[in-house]
């Protein structure tokens, strides 16, 4: 009798087969296609020769959806297991220094940069997944690594604490013996125009009352802020 024909392998089985994602079979294929890349282009030359060695240009990754944590320290620490890093940039914001998210990672060499851009595009770090790719040296601003090594600090709290000391320190006049803020020239223009329309409509009703005395409460006006005083001389520019 003729030996039975072997069963077809169910979905299941097909699924248990398949090799699992891990990041050092990620390292493998990446570093697989570089050389596949390489040897193509060695064998792309003239007559089949591969061009001699020079020095290798540095690389640049960009790294976006970096979470949160993951900052300067770790970041160079992390992809340092793929070659020399040379410089960090990680954008924040300017006014509490905050991560935006993304940022910058220049390699000693190229290959080693792209060899980081392949392996890590798409990897899934404490529940976001990581954007990687090579930037070229036509895209690269000139100011990419300005103050990439400064330390930026959080002035959220010196801010506010200017804002309160500013509203605070507000010029005051004396009203029957008591202290009270100057108002400003906006609040002087705004009362005015309450206080005219409260007397058209006491003239409306034959009501004859004179409202000058209110008027003349703390009517002195405190001068304007920088910030009004710089819009009106730049009104004034022909």
């Amino acid at each position: 009798a003729a030996p039975a024909a072997p069963a077809a392998p169910t979905p299941a089985a097909a699924e248990a087969q398949k090799p699992r994602k891990t990041k050092a079979r990620r390292l493998q294929e990446a570093q697989a296609r570089a050389d596949a890349e390489e040897e193509a282009a060695g064998s792309g030359g003239a007559g089949g020769k591969v061009p001699a060695e020079t020095d290798q240009p540095r690389g640049v990754v960009y790294v976006g959806h970096i979470p949160k944590g993951f900052f300067e320290p770790q970041m160079r620490e992390y992809f340092s297991q793929f070659g020399t890093v040379t410089r960090v940039r990680h954008s924040r914001s300017k006014r509490n220094a905050h991560s935006k998210g993304y940022g910058w990672i220049e390699f000693a060499e190229q290959d080693v940069a792209k060899i980081a851009a392949q392996a890590m595009d798409g990897y899934m770090m404490f529940g976001k997944r990581l954007v990687c790719s090579m930037v070229p040296k036509d895209r690269q601003h000139p100011a990419l690594w300005k103050n990439s090594k400064r330390q930026m600090i959080n002035l959220t709290s010196r801010r506010i604490q200017e804002a309160r000391e500013a509203h605070n320190s507000r010029p005051t006049v004396e009203v029957d013996g008591e202290t009270l803020p100057r108002r400003t020239e906006r609040q002087e223009k705004r009362r005015s125009k309450k206080h005219k329309r409260v007397q058209d409509v006491l003239k409306r009703l034959d009501v004859n009352y004179d409202m000058a005395d209110i008027m003349d409460i703390a009517s002195v006006a405190a001068p304007s802020s920088p910030k009004t005083q710089l819009v009106k001389a730049r009104a004034k520019v022909p």
